[in-house]
Order: structure tokens, then sequence, then C-alpha cells
């Protein structure tokens, strides 16, 4: 208890502050700040844990061995994280502290209380089965803001377990996804900040849906980074984006080392990506020729391992013989470079000669002919359906050799439909960088997947591959459906993904089906069912298998269901605040060749969720 009020200090110190010291300049008061901030900690530690006078040492040297005691034991990833993260907080508040509350803002904090039964609290396989109770006391922030020139979402949750995964300890778990956009020079430069935390599966094969239940599987993924843009508008004669990104990928390597050791895996890399973006386009002076111009490059430095760089340009020239005839010739170079055992990274020149033929404003055929050749297709036969396909058969690039992209939407004034398909070269790193933490408000309105009546939820995407250092071939195919009524909300997600690990030669295939419904039975009475079906393969290349040794092949199936209920308490604590009680039922089975991979869980929660 007394290392959480030094750490709820430490968080409300840098939002207290700064309102006291309004007029200091910019250095001091960055100093002044983290300097108060320490001693608030010390302080707060000290009341806590003040030792008896019997001792020979002084008051205060005591209280100060004590609290570096404290502060050695925390994990490293965490205090690198709030160094770095809490001080680029910080330049933006002080940079913008003039103007930063004008404007329209929500802030709402919140409580979660819960308490949980799990039969098989590690997931163990059948006989090794271990029952206990979780309890869950989590405060949270939630901040969206917009003014004139400045955008914030802020969404945090400070996650306090005891009993998790049956250990009798304390586990403390950090939950954010923070964002904004600010507009530093008037239509000309911006600022982007962003960052997150989240916990994840280290491996697919022995996966846990949160951090109530499973043993060490299970690593700490941090993201923050800025990137700032400028969009040039050069009188007419061009439009366009020129744009640098720095962002810090770190895991918590402590926990993440043993699983992966157990597991034949090698060890995810903390890293850093540098990342410079160009892009330009011919401006309203050009009409009958159009031209554009594209450069990227990236370079995603790791702590351990091989670098990945991936740098390309290129430069597209259209003739527009009438409004619907043109023709285009495109020229560019790829140099990519990346640790893979494949042939499908090629290096070199490319070149597209083609055109485009656009009948109607619902019907467009573009194809080109080269070294990288492709045909694209883009029909929209209403204003409520629109349909793009492209097939590339490529020689020059990462991912060479015929390819296929589409993306289908159509919408009714009751349902939407999405369908998309896609094939692309990636990074472990990248795909975690894209995860998106969507709040409990989000997903009761029916913007997830993750539904769960009890905010615990599904933190966790089961269908992430396992953190390793690899580049990989991704091809991915979903198709999703959401039907909303005045009381119902029907969501649906049927998803594969197939992935050819660049070094390794492993193979993954994931396909799921995912369903949910939240039903609005009584004004304040919500009946929320969801259930899920998840199949993975995994499959080792006879390359990478020593003679005399078998692979890792396996096949896991999993099921997942919940049912729960929440209702609203007539009990508010002031204007905007809002108070509900939840109840959740939960059963989960996982079926695996591996008889060790095997496990079934019974779950039961009650909580009380409160926005204040």
């Amino acid at each position: 208890m007394a290392m959480a009020m030094v750490m709820v200090m430490e968080i409300m110190g840098t939002n207290i502050i700064p309102f006291a010291f309004k007029n200091t300049s910019f250095i001091a008061h960055h100093f002044l700040r983290m300097t108060l901030l320490q001693s608030l900690s010390i302080a707060c530690y000290c009341c806590v844990f003040a030792p008896s006078h019997s001792q020979k040492l002084s008051y205060s040297k005591r209280c100060i061995l004590k609290y570096e005691r404290y502060k050695n034991n925390q994990q490293k990833i965490k205090t690198k994280f709030y160094i770095d993260f809490i001080r680029v907080g910080i330049f933006f508040i002080l940079f913008y502290q003039t103007n930063l509350w004008a404007g329209n803002w929500q802030i709402d904090p919140s409580l979660t209380i819960e308490e949980t039964y799990s039969d098989n609290i590690r997931l163990d396989s059948s006989g090794n089965e271990k029952g206990a109770f979780v309890t869950e006391v989590t405060p949270g922030l939630s901040v969206v803001g917009k003014t004139a020139r400045n955008e914030v979402n802020l969404n945090y949750r400070l996650q306090n377990l005891f009993n998790s995964g049956g250990n009798e300890e304390h586990d403390l778990n950090h939950q954010l996804q923070f964002g904004s956009n600010s507009e530093l020079l008037r239509n000309s430069l911006f600022l982007d900040l962003s960052g997150s935390i989240s916990q994840q599966n280290a491996t697919n094969i022995r996966s846990a849906n949160d951090n109530i239940t499973g043993g060490n599987n299970r690593t700490s993924v941090t993201t923050y980074g800025f990137s700032p843009y400028w969009t040039p508008h050069l009188h007419g004669y061009a439009e366009g984006e020129v744009r640098f990104r720095y962002e810090k990928f770190l895991t918590d390597n402590d926990q993440f080392s043993n699983t992966t050791s157990a597991t034949n895996l090698s060890e995810l890399s903390d890293s850093e990506v540098l990342e410079e973006s160009v892009h330009l386009v011919s401006g309203r002076r050009f009409s009958r020729v159009t031209w554009e111009l594209n450069f990227l490059n990236s370079k995603q430095k790791r702590a351990a391992g091989n670098d990945v760089i991936f740098r390309n340009g290129d430069g597209l020239a259209r003739v527009h013989f009438s409004r619907k005839y043109n023709i285009f010739a495109l020229a560019g170079y790829a140099d990519n470079t990346f640790q893979t055992l494949s042939d499908r990274n090629n290096n070199g020149f490319f070149f597209t000669f083609g055109g485009e033929w656009r009948p109607s404003q619902r019907f467009r055929l573009e194809a080109g002919f080269g070294n990288n050749n492709f045909v694209t297709v883009d029909i929209s036969p209403t204003r409520h359906m629109h349909w793009v396909t492209t097939y590339r058969d490529t020689d020059i690039g990462t991912n060479t050799g015929s390819t296929w992209e589409t993306d289908f939407e159509f919408e009714t004034k009751r349902s939407k439909w999405k369908a998309s398909y896609s094939e692309d070269t990636t990074t472990t790193q990248s795909v975690l960088g894209e995860i998106r933490d969507i709040s409990f408000a989000d997903r009761e309105a029916g913007q997830s997947d993750n539904d769960s009546a009890v905010n615990q939820s599904l933190q966790r995407d089961l269908s992430l591959p396992n953190l390793v250092d690899e580049v990989f071939i991704r091809k991915r195919g979903e198709i999703s459906f959401v039907y909303q009524t005045a009381k119902s909300d029907i969501n649906t997600r049927l998803f594969n993904e197939k992935r050819t690990f660049q070094v390794s030669q492993r193979k993954d295939d994931v396909f799921g089906v995912i369903a949910d419904w939240n039903w609005r039975f009584t004004r304040r009475t919500s009946l929320i069912a969801r259930s899920s079906w998840q199949k993975t393969k995994r499959e080792t290349s006879s390359l990478v298998v020593s003679e005399g040794t078998e692979g890792n092949d396996s096949t896991d199936d999993r099921f997942d269901f919940s049912l729960g209920l929440k209702r609203r308490i007539p009990f508010r604590f002031g204007k905007g605040s809002e108070m509900n009680g939840l109840i959740e039922y939960r059963y989960q089975n996982q079926i695996s060749d591996d008889d060790l991979n095997e496990f079934q869980e019974n779950r039961i929660s009650v909580g009380l969720q409160m926005t204040l």
C-alpha cells in the first residue's frame, strides 16, 4: 500500500505542480518540478515507513536509504519509461500552458473494484488446476480535449491485482493509451505525440486473455514517440507532407527472457525507430501534366540483433487526355536491409508504365506494366458501397511475386459490412505499435470485439505472433459485421492471418471467429454475451530443424465464452458521474496437440465501476 501511495504521489505531482509556478521560466520550472516530485515521493515513503528512534542512523538518512532501496527494486522498464515519457509530457504542457485549457475538455476519473474467482488461476493442464480469488482495484483517468490548435486523447489505468496468478502477491500494471496533435504554425507545422503501455503474451502457445490468470507468459510493452511534420503549400506548384518520426519500443526483458528461453525463442529486443518521409504532389498550376514524389527512410535500431531498414523512393508523372483517360510513368529505387533466408526481398531499380480509365465516378480501372506490374479495379455502385481490389506481380521490393489487396465497405441504416485482405512485410515491434487499447466506454458502444461485462475485459490480443526479433511476411484477411437497433448491438468478426518468419522460416496460421451481443433489455440493465473460437497452427521449417531432432509443429483450438449483466445504479457523486454494478461468468477451453498446452477455466467476477 505504501509503495502504491508513493507512485500515486509521483503521478499526481506531474499534474498538480505546474499550476503553482506558471510564471517561472521554462528551465527553472522543469527542474523545480522534478525536484518537488522526488521530494514528495520521499516524504510520503518516510511517513509510512518511519523507523524507530533506537536506530543509530538519523531519521532523514534512514528515510533516504529506505526510499533508495525501494526505488532500486522497481522494474527497470517502468523507471526508464517514466523518466523519458514524463519529461516529454512536461515539455508539451509547459510549452502550451498559455492555451492548453482554452477549448472543450472532458476529464473523467474512474474507479473499478472487482472480485474474481477462477478454478484454474494459472491455466494449468488437467490435474494441476488451482483455484484462487483475485481482487482488483483500478483507478483510471480519461482525458479528451480539443482546442483550436490542439487535440489530446489520454486513457490511463493503474491496475492493482492482489493474488493474480494465485501467487499471493501484489501485481501493479500500468495501462496507457495517449495521443495528441498540435498545430505549431498555422496550417504548416504540426507535432504528434504518442505513448502506450500494455501487457501481452510473450508466446501464442499458452495465452492468457488478461492479467488475472496465467503464469510467466507475459511481458509489458511500452511505446512512446513524437513526430513533427510540415505540410508545404508552394503557391500552387506543389502540396505535400514532410515528416520525421521517432518511436521508442520497450519490453519487460526480465520476465520475457525466462519465457523465451523455455520455449527456445529469441528474445524481442528493445528498439527505436528513426523515420523520415516525404510526399509531394503537383499543385493547382498543373492540369494537363501532374506529378508525384515519394521517399521513405525507416530504420529500426535494436538493442540486440540486426537492425531493420526500409528505404525506397519513387516518382510518377501522369498525362491527362481527358477526365476519363490518362497515361503514367513510374520509376523508383528500393533498398531494404533485414536478415532473411527467403528470396522475397529484392533491391534495385523499378519502373512501371500504364494508364487509367475512369468512365464515371463509380468505376475506375488502372493498370501498369514493367518489372513491377499491377491492376486496380475501383467500383462504387451506390453511395453506400465501395470496393477496391489490386493485384500485383513485382520483381523489386520487400514482398515480390504475386500479391493481392482488397478493401470492401457497405453500409445500411442499421448495419455496416467490411472486408479486407492485405499482404505486407513487417516486424513484431511494428505490429505491437499498432495495438490500440479501447476504453470500456468504447467497448460498451460496440466499437470493439473485446466486449466484456466486467472491466477486466480482454486486455490482450490473442492473435498476435510470438514476440521474437524477426521480420515476417503477413497475409491477413478479415470480414466484420456490425448491426445496431434501439436496444441491441451485434458485432461479429472473422479473420485469418498467415505469417512466414524470414529467418526461422516458421509458419503460423491463425483463424478466428468472434461474436458479441449487447442487449439493453431495460433502461438500466444490459446483458452482454461474447463467444470466440480461434485455431492456431504452427509449422517449423525443415531448413532450420537440426538433424536428429523434431520440429515444434503444433495446433491449438481455443474456445472462449462469457455472459454478463451490467446494471446502472441510480447514485451520483456529481454532474456527469455514474455507477454500474457488474457480474460475469466466463469459460475458456484450449485443446492442443501437446497435452501440456491444454487447459480449461471457469471464472466468475463481480465488480463495481464508478465514473466520477
